[in-house]
């Protein structure tokens, strides 16, 4: 939190900046945990696969759970070719971002 105050000017709130950016983790959060949730339940009811194969899902968990079920959910609603590269993009600019942040930790204790 730090590093990225720096870039505010003095006047700037950062106690309000904080209390947003929690706030604003925590709704996104439990929204990414009921689209989970929610895309299970889809493919639980209209699973395109074998029945063997879609009880698999409900094992998943962790990263695979992403690129398993999620690129199974993307396939079957209109155009999955633009939703999966939108969402993959959205994967690779958080990765990106994580990885922005660690730099710019590590930058600042040094």
């Amino acid at each position: 939190m730090s590093a990225y105050s720096s870039y505010n000017s003095r006047s700037q709130n950062i106690a309000l900046d904080k209390t947003v950016i929690g706030v604003c983790d925590v709704v996104l959060c439990l929204m990414g945990g009921a689209i989970v949730y929610l895309v299970l339940g889809y493919l639980h009811h209209h699973c395109p696969h074998a029945p063997a194969v879609c009880e698999q899902y409900f094992n998943e968990q962790g990263i695979t759970l992403i690129f398993k079920v999620y690129a199974d959910a993307l396939s079957e609603i209109a155009a999955p070719t633009l939703w999966g590269a939108l969402f993959y993009g959205m994967v690779c600019l958080l990765i990106l971002g994580t990885v922005y942040s660690v730099v710019m930790a590590t930058a600042t204790v040094i």
